[in-house]
């Protein structure tokens, strides 16, 4: 068995943050993604959001990949940060942050695939409005 090590560089903008790894990544920038599988392949998905120390956040979130393929509108939910993570450093572990749950993708994606994360939070007048959006690229 050969182990091949994986590669996750970050690049933070001002709402996105892009990771580039094997299909088993995470990245955070105000919303969350996190992809689990290998190599190109995808078995499941999960967005989050990186809530403040103790504040709580109601919103959906827009699962989607550069190819068209996932298109995923998560239910508004509440969703409350009590240990968030190090805004220093590699992304945090996916259960640092409160998450949508998984949903099953089965799917083998082209390297170079982004599967992006939109979060919406729900603002005091209840329009929403865009928290952040995170990123994952997928290669094989």
């Amino acid at each position: 068995m050969r182990v091949v090590p994986v590669a996750i560089v970050a690049l933070s903008l001002s709402i996105t943050s892009i990771q580039v790894a094997r299909a088993d990544a995470s990245g955070c920038s105000k919303a969350c993604v996190h992809v689990h599988g290998s190599k190109n392949w995808v078995s499941q998905v999960r967005s989050g959001v990186d809530a403040g120390v103790g504040e709580t956040v109601t919103g959906f979130s827009d699962i989607k990949s550069s190819d068209g393929y996932l298109a995923i509108t998560t239910p508004t939910g509440t969703y409350t940060n009590s240990s968030p993570p190090s805004k220093i450093g590699p992304p945090p572990p996916a259960d640092e942050y409160p998450t949508s749950g998984w949903y099953n993708v089965n799917h083998s994606f082209a390297s170079g695939t982004t599967v992006c994360s939109t979060f919406w939070k729900k603002e005091l007048d209840g329009h929403f409005s865009r928290y952040g959006t995170a990123c994952v690229t997928i290669h094989g």
